[in-house]
């Protein structure tokens, strides 16, 4: 009697066991919420320096700028076992002083980055609480800026899309149906991009 009851246990284990790997392997869809840092409009200074100048006639500079960092949302469905595709969408904001030759304070500028992109990983490592990526994303950026300047109550405003990118050299996921992930790359959602993702 106690041999029939550990082996009928250990039917219904390797059973349990077995549709837990089909449920996971069935899992086709991800959600993601994630904030990156050190973005690629942030280092190359998208927001252009040549607007300033006009606008402003050569006597201003940007001092004490500031960055949001990427906040973004995407979404993938991973039509094979290991190349997941999708969408992403960032948003990110930039601030700064504009001072002219002898260091006052003559207007404040402020830029916006919103952030398409299509995206695409190759999944090296792909268990159910581990994951090994990287990625590649193409996309467009639509970026405008709003100057005001101390002495005058109008704005300058201006847009300067642009293509733009993302290439996770790196990407690791820890976690089941939730998990969190960590990025190392460089594009829109910059150099270190970390967050939450579901997989269902």
């Amino acid at each position: 009697m106690k041999t029939r009851a550990t082996f009928l246990a250990l039917i219904l284990l390797a059973s349990s066991y077995i549709y837990a790997q089909e449920q996971w392997e069935n899992r086709r869809h991800e959600i993601s919420a994630g904030y990156g840092i050190i973005t690629y409009d942030e280092v190359t200074g998208v927001m252009s320096s040549v607007l300033t100048t006009i606008l402003t006639l050569a006597n201003a500079n940007r001092q004490n700028m500031s960055w949001t960092g990427t906040f973004s949302l995407g979404y993938k469905y991973r039509a094979g076992k290991l190349f997941p595709i999708g969408i992403s969408v960032g948003y990110e904001k930039m601030s700064s002083d504009l001072t002219n030759k002898d260091g006052e304070l003559v207007g404040r500028e402020n830029g916006e980055y919103i952030t398409i992109m299509a995206e695409g990983q190759i999944r090296y490592i792909r268990t159910r609480l581990f994951q090994m990526y990287s990625g590649l994303g193409l996309g467009y950026t639509f970026a405008s800026s709003d100057i005001r300047f101390v002495n005058d109550a109008e704005s300058n405003k201006d847009h300067f899309n642009h293509f733009n990118f993302q290439a996770n050299l790196l990407g690791l996921r820890l976690g089941t149906v939730v998990g969190g992930f960590l990025e190392l790359g460089f594009g829109y959602k910059g150099i270190v991009n970390f967050g939450i993702s579901a997989q269902f």
